[in-house]
């Protein structure tokens, strides 16, 4: 294969799996908490992997350009993908339905995290901002990320929620406290 994502046992120093890319070597994976599945994504589309096997169980297209980043939700039951078009993605992982599909942001987003409760979703984005999409309600609160492209974004066990972007500053939220720049609803 000229482009596959290589599956290895360290510990066993075998090869699990040689699994192909779609289209290009761009490339981000993502286990289920649970173990069951592996996502993985490149210029083209998310696929997803059944790990016992490592058969493709199919491929999410749905409209995603470009992804940049995929995510598991805490309970495994859905996965979540950003692409470079600033939309966002969530489908049902039992039957690959896309049950969501929303854009949070005007510019690229590079990266996505599930809030522990698993019914909210937080995005980073090149527009500077921060959006967390309440996923029960379909609100989406933003916030100003800094003045410059978010690069990355974490949860931690409480739900604040802590972003590092492009020009080194790294911001802290309580989100259920902090006062959005922006409310508005999932269309």
């Amino acid at each position: 294969l000229r482009r596959a994502f290589e599956i290895v046992d360290v510990d066993q120093q075998r090869r699990l799996a040689l699994l192909p890319c779609l289209q290009g070597s761009w490339g981000r994976s993502s286990f289920s908490p649970d173990g069951r599945w592996l996502a993985t994504c490149d210029l083209r589309a998310v696929r997803v992997w059944d790990t016992s096997s490592w058969q493709s169980v199919g491929d999410l297209f749905d409209g995603v350009d470009s992804p940049h980043d995929i995510a598991w939700s805490p309970d495994s039951t859905k996965l979540a993908a950003c692409d470079a078009e600033g939309q966002v993605l969530v489908w049902n992982a039992a039957d690959q339905e896309l049950r969501r599909k929303f854009r949070p942001h005007v510019d690229a987003c590079y990266r996505l995290a599930w809030h522990p409760d698993g019914k909210r979703l937080a995005t980073a984005s090149a527009d500077h901002t921060v959006s967390i999409a309440n996923l029960g309600t379909g609100g989406i609160e933003s916030v100003r990320g800094s003045g410059n492209s978010v690069l990355s974004l974490a949860w931690d066990a409480q739900g604040a929620l802590t972003s590092t972007s492009k020009d080194g500053s790294i911001r802290r939220w309580n989100v259920d406290q902090t006062k959005p720049h922006v409310r508005r609803q999932i269309q």
